[in-house]
């Protein structure tokens, strides 16, 4: 247990923002970072 009631990653949620439609590597959250020239972190 860490933080919540559910684990995202056994659910199969995304990992940067928790949504259901897509996983972390195709999150808009992280495009956005990249846009703005933030590098992304690794996916996990």
């Amino acid at each position: 247990m860490h933080g919540g009631s559910e684990c995202w990653m056994i659910v199969g949620k995304c990992l940067k923002c928790g949504s259901n439609d897509h996983k972390i590597k195709d999150c808009p959250r992280l495009q956005q970072r990249v846009q703005n020239g933030a590098p992304a972190p690794a996916a996990v």
